[in-house]
């Protein structure tokens, strides 16, 4: 039985974390056990593809300790089938590389786990790798080992917190899912604590969240208020969570107010909405200077009350985010992002599916971008499907503009090997609007754009096919494309606004797109198929799900 993980495939939430596909594994099954030793309590895989039989696993674990090791040969240990034992006895997984849960394992008594990844391969790690896939603990006092750290294991919100709040840099685990609307409505972040250690969910969901921020204030707030440098929170979703705020000042996210440490398949559904006041709004976490991995937010993000940054998975980017993607629909009053407002940092190998919209209320120039609203970092190996509606360009001010782009607004920074697809509109007096980027002041190569855009029919407004607005001392093209057929702008000329014959800037008709790579697209990094994103190219790293 042979199983190929390939990293960052995404279920439902969860993703694959194993660095490259495994060749061979140890797995815990319904098959019949093959190419297994098993003395005295430790079963040895003996060949690349070793089975134990689910009953077998049961009653061995039932007689005593039970120690599971895969071995070089077989190297991963893959639990697929749901394991339950009722005696206090303790489980061992040691694995050459990496430890993968597609089925979920319960401990029903106070025996305890302990868990090994890479003895003596490399690039494994500890993985829940669909809904199913968790490991359950009854007893809260049972052994929880990991990678040598002991974890504090809690079955529900009050106990992790108060855990955390004695020893924030500590090892904490969920052993169950928890349905927290027993709790009522929390008024501000359940876990006030900064947590700096490692809080790990073990493929587990909380359910219902429920936070009303009723003062208004500059804060940090969501589940966990914030997770400062050297904290790590893993492997957990929030599902159905309605988070609301009435003037925090500060940064609103479902899961997290602030992240300085990593954040690392995470997945957050529900609803975020500020009525007044507030500033930074996201899906995810209000604002990240750490690491964001394989994490994901869907459901509705709702700023339009007043001057917010507002976006899908985190509203202002100063770290890295990785392989996240978000799909909720967001609407803001200044700034309406797919996945990030205002990114001073680094997004890679990501994407946003939700629609962008700017409110009525408005009161300056609005940015509405299908990935990212102002980019002054890199955007790299990304896309943006949503559609994508600027706002009027009438603030407080005559000449207040909407940028509106399908990937980013407001481009100052580097995109690379990006495309979007979204439609992108506005209504008059003043707009900029690009298929791709609203307004470029940076660097933008091999990337490309097919949604409709809007044309500009007044002497204030620019469109462009692939860009709304150039600035032509500071940004640069090269190899860059959008539709003619389907983006409604089919004039070459207008690649970039009114600008005729912007360097670096083509147009393709739908069949040329299809028909093969643009030039300048580097086949290891774009791959093009009939059956995939409509026949157009797309991210080998980063395909369309």
């Amino acid at each position: 039985m042979r199983l190929g993980f390939v990293a960052g495939a995404a279920f439902a939430g969860f993703a694959v974390l194993l660095a490259s596909p495994a060749p061979a594994a140890f797995v815990v099954s319904s098959g019949a056990t093959s190419n297994v030793s098993c003395t005295g309590g430790v079963c040895t895989a003996t060949a690349a593809d070793a089975v134990l039989n689910q009953k077998d696993f049961r009653h061995r674990i039932g007689a005593g300790d039970l120690t599971l090791v895969s071995g070089s040969a077989a190297q991963d240990i893959v639990i697929d089938a749901k394991i339950q034992w009722t005696k206090a006895h303790h489980l061992t997984l040691d694995a050459f590389r990496g430890i993968a849960f597609q089925l979920e394992l319960v401990s029903e008594s106070n025996g305890g786990v302990t868990l090994t990844t890479n003895d003596g391969g490399s690039g494994g790690a500890l993985t829940f790798v669909t809904p199913k896939g968790k490991m359950t603990f009854w007893d809260i006092s049972s052994s929880l080992v990991i990678d040598g750290t002991s974890y504090t294991l809690a079955n529900d919100i009050a106990t992790l917190s108060a855990d955390i709040a004695a020893n924030p840099s500590g090892a904490y685990a969920l052993g169950r899912g928890y349905d927290a609307s027993v709790d009522g409505t929390y008024e501000a972040a359940p876990i006030a604590t900064t947590l700096t250690g490692t809080f790990n969910g073990l493929g587990h969901a909380i359910a219902n969240l429920t936070i009303d921020h009723t003062h208004q204030a500059d804060s940090a707030m969501g589940f966990f208020a914030a997770i400062g440098s050297g904290g790590v929170a893993s492997d957990v979703s929030l599902g159905a969570a309605s988070v609301t705020s009435h003037g925090n000042r500060g940064y609103t996210g479902i899961f997290a107010g602030t992240n300085a440490g990593t954040i690392r398949n995470v997945s957050v559904a529900g609803s975020v909405t500020e009525t007044n006041m507030g500033r930074y709004l996201a899906g995810l976490v209000g604002w990240n200077t750490g690491f964001i991995d394989r994490s994901r937010a869907s459901g509705q993000v709702n700023g339009a009350n007043y001057f917010a940054e507002v976006a899908g998975l985190t509203a202002q980017n100063d770290g890295s985010i990785s392989r996240s993607t978000s799909s909720a629909d967001v609407t803001g009053n200044v700034m309406a992002c797919g996945l990030v407002a205002t990114n001073q940092g680094q997004v890679t190998l990501s994407s946003a599916t939700g629609a962008a919209t700017i409110g009525q209320n408005q009161i300056s120039d609005t940015y509405a971008g299908g990935l990212v609203c102002a980019n002054g970092g890199t955007v790299t190996q990304s896309f943006a499907t949503g559609a994508v509606f600027a706002g009027t360009g009438k603030g407080h001010h005559s000449e207040s503009r909407a940028f509106g782009g399908g990937l980013v607004a407001d481009a100052a920074g580097t995109v690379q090997d990006c495309y979007s697809t979204g439609a992108v509109t506005a209504s008059p007096p003043h707009f900029n609007l690009g298929g791709l980027v609203g307004e470029a002041v940076g660097a933008i190569a091999t990337s490309y754009s097919t949604g409709a855009v809007m044309a500009a029919t007044h002497q204030h407004e620019q469109s462009g096919g692939l860009i709304g607005q150039l600035d032509t001392d500071f940004a640069t093209n090269s190899s860059t494309y959008w539709d003619l057929d389907t983006s409604g702008i089919s004039d070459p000329s207008h690649g970039a606004g009114s600008l005729a014959n912007a360097p670096g800037i083509t147009g393709l008709t739908t069949a040329q797109f299809q028909s093969g790579l643009p030039s300048g697209f580097d086949p290891s990094v774009w791959g093009q198929s009939p059956g995939v994103n409509n026949g157009y190219p797309y991210l080998l790293a980063n395909p369309p799900q």
